[in-house]
């Protein structure tokens, strides 16, 4: 459950070293937004923000848990796109991901009785041990206006390989 508040993930995947390239050329055009938390790629004491490319967000997914998923490579992404989309129709094609310098991480919130849901990956860190993840999560007030309709909010976002844990950390 994402109830605690760091959530490990280890990356199982070979050690590459830092390639110094971007996000912007590895997804389809039109399908993602490029951000970092700061808006730029500085580097502070020994931990450095990493761009953030979103490849999709929403209030509806096919995921109906709470969980954190790194993915690897491109046969787990496929199973993961199919399944956070299977509620879609028609579904979206997913972006091209370059699994030799990239990693998907993805964020479900899991089945919820209304509207007023989110969860967004807000940032990230690569220090010299880990790479560290932020998201925030948002309920409905007491006295919000929300859709009475089932949701399950979801993120997913790629970041660049850099061959180290991945540690997700919630508000």
């Amino acid at each position: 459950m994402l109830g605690a508040l760091l959530a490990v993930c280890l990356i199982v995947a070979a050690t590459l070293p830092a390639s110094g390239m971007g996000l912007r050329d590895a997804v389809t055009p039109g399908v993602s937004d490029v951000s970092t938390p700061n808006g730029d790629d500085r580097t502070t004491g020994d931990a450095r923000t990493m761009e953030i490319v979103s490849l999709a967000q929403g209030t509806y997914s096919g995921v109906t848990d709470e969980r954190v998923d790194v993915v690897t490579d491109a046969a787990a992404f496929a199973r993961l796109w199919r399944e956070a989309h299977s509620g879609m129709v028609p579904a979206p094609d997913p972006p091209d991901i370059d699994f030799s310098i990239e990693i998907v991480v993805s964020v479900f919130m899991g089945t919820r009785t209304s509207g007023g849901y989110a969860i967004e990956v807000i940032g990230a860190v690569e220090t010299a041990e880990t790479i560290r993840v932020s998201v925030s999560r948002r309920a409905p007030g007491p006295d919000d206006f929300v859709t009475m309709a089932i949701t399950s909010p979801y993120h997913i976002v790629a970041l660049e390989r850099r061959g180290k844990p991945v540690t997700v950390e919630f508000d």
